[in-house]
């Protein structure tokens, strides 16, 4: 990306301004290319073996296949999700065993570069090229399977995918990857990862005090813009500001906020997030050296207008030990289902207004429709005029195609709750791990009911055994039933006992 730019952004009250330095650009003059960048599609844990994957990017999809590593031509492909016969899904289709992608229609299979080598139905002869199909660069990375689109329009990557260094091997990190597909615009997510003020308030979160900004503590921004590249970086002393204020907070620079040197002396971390376009957003406390323990990194793709893929991980350095992923899922979708519902019905205001400006001709200004107030939001203005020159040129964005897609996902009033917050399909679907946390979860209900079943048996027979018992013993039969629990095994009341709390 170059050198950094003289460009920063400070304030120390509601109304941001924004310095230009030596280095930067005037405004509209950068020319953000999308497809000359890589994008994760999938992490590389949800792609399965040998099992043609559909991807969306951009409003296209591709087809992933995951062979085995001793194929030729790597162990990884990407063609578009179109067999060029008769234009059948390829991700519906199989592996051969050669490790070709063979399309289920008429049995039409490609290699990594998209060459048809196969086709059983043909006379023979050799193969036209109009019978190939369109290949995509695809690397796997960081945990990511990575695409170029620009392949498709006579790009070469510049380089290889940007992979976070905590996330290379042997790094000494881990992390634990989340994927959720949301009918929230790309924009919208990208805007409101990087907003901390909502954090106090749609996720009632304290922590996110220590990304907000105040008179005391000015949020820093600095912007590299250089032609194809952007990235943007805030940075803030960790502290409490609101909460300290409305004295929700013990104390305004609290432990988890302050850095030990060697020598013994403190001083506060600074809280830093950070924007790499296309899609990587990534926010940390560091010591004053840069340096941290925790990383909460995001990653969010447009697959489409009013649509887009969500991965996220907390990389965290030498962890003691890991929770399972499903766990990490639940946390982190009901974390997620807090705010995202509210995004929906901005949505549901915004997009239109793109939509009229675009059809109009019209640039976007993003002053002209959203109210900044906050000295928290240097960040915000800074994407924000980075999304108002960059969204227009987004491939494939304001197509029928795209448009309709939206309008019939609910554009005009937004997706409904029930269908924002849908996980099963949004997440588990997309998940291995949670697929099986579910299953395992169905087997153990299954277990459970038929363990009910057999204990209702044991007390019924020692029922019948104890009311015979009482006709001998001139027992009421309150009495009949008390002997029958008190003697029937330990195991079978606890079940009956366990499986009525259950239900309620």
């Amino acid at each position: 990306c170059g050198g950094r730019s003289g460009l920063s952004a400070r304030s120390a009250s509601t109304q941001s301004t924004v310095e230009e330095g030596s280095g930067q650009k005037a405004e509209g003059s950068v020319s953000f290319d999308w497809l000359e960048h890589w994008y994760p599609v999938i992490w590389e844990a949800d792609l399965p073996p040998e099992k043609p994957t559909k991807v969306t990017l951009f409003e296209e999809e591709y087809c992933l296949l995951r062979r085995p590593p001793n194929v030729e031509g790597g162990s990884t492909m990407c063609l578009r999700n179109a067999c060029p016969h008769r234009m059948a899904a390829l991700s519906e289709g199989r592996m051969t065993a050669q490790g070709l992608l063979q399309c289920a229609y008429h049995g039409w299979s490609f290699d990594a570069t998209g060459a048809c080598v196969d086709l059983p139905t043909s006379a023979g002869g050799a193969i036209s090229s109009r019978a190939c199909s369109e290949a995509l660069p695809c690397e796997v990375a960081g945990g990511h399977v990575w695409v170029f689109p620009g392949a498709l329009h006579g790009r070469t990557p510049s380089g290889p995918p940007p992979v976070l260094p905590e996330m290379e091997a042997g790094s000494g990190w881990s992390f634990t990857p989340f994927v959720r597909d949301f009918p929230i615009d790309y924009s919208v997510l990208v805007e409101n990862i990087t907003d901390p003020d909502h954090g106090l308030f749609a996720h009632q979160s304290a922590g996110f005090d220590f990304y907000t900004a105040s008179e005391k503590y000015p949020q820093t921004v600095e912007v590299l813009a250089d032609g194809e590249a952007f990235s943007v970086e805030s940075r803030v002393t960790s502290a409490n500001k609101l909460t300290a204020r409305v004295a929700t907070a013990k104390e305004e620079l609290p432990r988890a906020c302050v850095d030990k040197g060697e020598d013994g002396s403190e001083t506060a971390k600074v809280s830093t997030t950070r924007f790499d376009a296309p899609c990587t957003i990534s926010m940390g406390r560091k010591s004053r050296s840069g340096k941290a323990t925790f990383l909460a990194c995001f990653w969010v793709i447009p697959t489409g207008f009013g649509r887009s893929r969500f991965m996220s991980c907390a990389l965290v350095k030498s962890p003691p030990f890991r929770v399972p992923r499903w766990a990490v899922a639940i946390g982190v979708n009901n974390f997620l289902d807090q705010d995202t519902h509210l995004l929906g019905t901005a949505q549901a205001r915004y997009l239109p207004w793109e939509l009229e400006r675009a059809n109009h001709g019209q640039p976007l200004d993003r002053r002209a429709l959203f109210r900044y107030q906050s000295p928290s939001e240097n960040l915000l203005i800074a994407i924000g005029r980075f999304m108002d020159r960059a969204l227009p040129s987004m491939p494939l964005r304001y197509s029928t195609r795209a448009v309709n897609s939206a309008m019939g996902a609910g554009l005009a009033g937004g997706p409904r709750r029930e269908q924002i917050l849908d996980r099963w399909a949004q997440h588990t679907a997309l998940c291995p791990d949670s697929q099986g946390a579910v299953a395992k979860a169905g087997v153990a209900l299954t277990a459970a009911c038929a363990l009910f079943v057999v204990s209702i048996f044991a007390l019924g027979l020692r029922a019948v055994q104890a009311a015979a018992a009482s006709q001998h013993a001139s027992l009421s039969p309150l009495g009949a039933v008390t002997a029958a629990i008190s003697n029937a095994p330990g195991w079978a009341v606890l079940a009956v006992v366990a499986a009525v709390v259950a239900a309620l």
